[in-house]
């Protein structure tokens, strides 16, 4: 079973019709995760394969936890020492109350329920972390870079080189 985060804040110059078809085309087998946020992960959330939603509260952007279909599990993650030790390691500077929910879900995102279950590559699609080191999506690349987790910004390549580093054919 192949296990994907998707995160993105925003769509930037990524062909919407286009994601939609990618992940359309992705195989039964394959795990969705996301974070619930607007942006790439809305059109995630409607794969054919199972997905996972970490969000960071009841209702975030109208996610509820008992309101997936059957595969599609929504989860809120407690916010625990294991997971804020994480998140220190990776945060720029200390790490603030309002936003240990909200960079919680990232962790869990790409770590697993029980932190222990890594996704096997990320999508992201911002600017690069070297041009905004203190995003959420700067945040997600130096997790699943510490974990050897390649990550893939469409920010910077085609969807079609995507499916080719993946070895995904389009239905």
């Amino acid at each position: 079973m192949t296990k994907i985060f998707i995160f993105s804040t925003q769509v930037g110059s990524v062909n919407l019709e286009e994601f939609k078809e990618f992940v359309d085309s992705l195989p039964s087998d394959f795990v969705v995760r996301t974070s619930g946020s607007h942006g790439l992960d809305t059109l995630a959330i409607k794969a054919k394969c199972k997905k996972e939603v970490f969000i960071p509260w009841q209702n975030f952007n109208n996610y509820k936890t008992l309101s997936g279909d059957e595969n599609t599990k929504i989860k809120c993650p407690p916010v625990t020492p294991e997971a804020l030790s994480i998140l220190d390691a990776f945060v720029f500077g200390k790490l603030k109350e309002k936003f240990k929910k909200i960079d919680n879900r990232l962790v869990y995102g790409i770590l697993g329920k029980k932190l222990k279950d890594p996704v096997d590559f990320v999508i992201i699609n911002n600017k690069s972390s070297k041009e905004l080191p203190t995003t959420s999506s700067a945040l997600v690349e130096r997790i699943a870079e510490n974990e050897d987790i390649p990550t893939f910004n469409l920010n910077y390549m085609s969807i079609e080189d995507l499916k080719v580093k993946l070895n995904i054919k389009t239905l």
